[in-house]
């Protein structure tokens, strides 16, 4: 080990920092999860029914999708809304504004 240590340094430092709080990231991990799932399920029930096709036809698909699509950068989980009506337009912005902008990393 030590070869590497002195063949490596920086490596061994990356590896330190990411080792050694592990328990608060893996912590931190569940904790998005958690709220990703609470997004997926006010979209289940909101918007189920402006997602394309098959990305939201059970809790667990608009779980999945919502986990793949909040942290992509095509404008996030808003990029599977169906176009509405011109009524409920309005409803759809709302609430699409309200998940991306919380879901939105910086």
């Amino acid at each position: 080990m030590c070869i590497r240590d002195r063949r490596f340094p920086v490596l061994l430092n990356v590896i330190k920092s990411v080792w050694e709080p592990r328990k608060s990231l893996i912590l931190t991990y569940f904790l998005m999860v958690i709220l990703i799932y609470i997004f997926a399920l006010f979209g289940y029930y909101i918007f189920s029914d402006y997602y394309t096709e098959g990305y939201c036809d059970d809790t667990f698909t608009c779980f999945l999708t919502t986990l793949d699509q909040s942290f992509k950068a095509d404008g996030g989980i808003g990029g599977h809304l169906a176009p509405a009506d011109e009524k409920e337009i309005y409803i759809i912005q709302e609430g699409q504004l309200t998940t991306d902008t919380a879901l939105e990393q910086k």
